[in-house]
């Protein structure tokens, strides 16, 4: 085992940090009492905030780091929201997401897609022409989406190790239409192929819902775990780590 002096962890809910439970990167520091554990998982991320930001907090990482990112839903593509609607959760995740200089937050203004069309969707008040503007947008495609995240995961393992980072990226969001891409082209592809043989890389059939379903721990309807599943895959990591 390397003796790492940090474990850098992103994502999305399904690896945020809770206030009801103890989740994985917790036990995670149990395990490893001696290295430093980072979680910067946010729920409701987007790919590319996780590509982003874990790009921006690894360049300046020091010491021997292990890297691991569990990617969210191909489908949520990250906007910049140019609206006035008072969404909350804008707010509360560039924060996080630049804690040094946190009075940027009102600046800042990258999110989530889907949370916009739901209150576009629900919010009889929310009556907003920059997002109808995406709504209308009538080009999204699954396939697209899986080809651009398994792409943009070779540059990402890429990077990683130009910077002599080790890690494990997967998926930890299950996706509702994968039986709907076209995996005919997918498979063909070089980047494909290569995520079939990076050690680095998990299957990309693996998600958290279904580990947890396959093992028999508690789960919500959503698929995300509690504390007994959070401690078996911080265990499960140990095999990576």
């Amino acid at each position: 085992m390397v003796d790492y002096n940090t474990i850098y962890i992103n994502g999305d809910s399904y690896s945020q940090l809770s206030e009801d439970h103890k989740v994985y990167s917790d036990f995670l520091s149990e395990l490893y009492p001696d290295t430093s554990v980072i979680n910067r998982a946010i729920y409701g991320s987007n790919n590319a905030r996780i590509f982003r930001t874990s790009t921006e907090d690894l360049l300046s990482a020091t010491g021997k780091t292990f890297a691991v990112i569990g990617f969210s839903f191909t489908q949520r593509e990250e906007i910049w929201y140019a609206g006035d609607y008072p969404a909350s959760h804008i707010y509360e995740k560039n924060t996080s997401d630049f804690p040094v200089n946190s009075e940027l937050a009102d600046k800042i203004r990258f999110d989530t897609s889907v949370w916009h069309f739901y209150e576009q969707e629900t919010n009889s008040g929310y009556d907003d022409p920059d997002i109808k503007n995406m709504i209308t947008n009538k080009h999204r495609s699954s396939t697209k989406n899986m080809t651009d995240f398994i792409f943009n995961l070779v540059h990402f393992s890429g990077f990683l190790k130009s910077q002599n980072i080790d890690y494990l990226l997967f998926r930890a969001a299950k996706e509702d239409d994968m039986q709907d891409l076209n995996w005919d082209f997918i498979k063909s592809t070089s980047a494909w192929k290569y995520t079939q043989q990076d050690p680095g890389i998990l299957d990309l059939n693996f998600n958290i819902p279904d580990f947890a379903a396959d093992y028999n721990y508690n789960r919500s309807k959503t698929g995300h775990m509690y504390e007994d599943g959070h401690r078996a895959f911080a265990e499960y990591l140990k095999q990576y780590v």
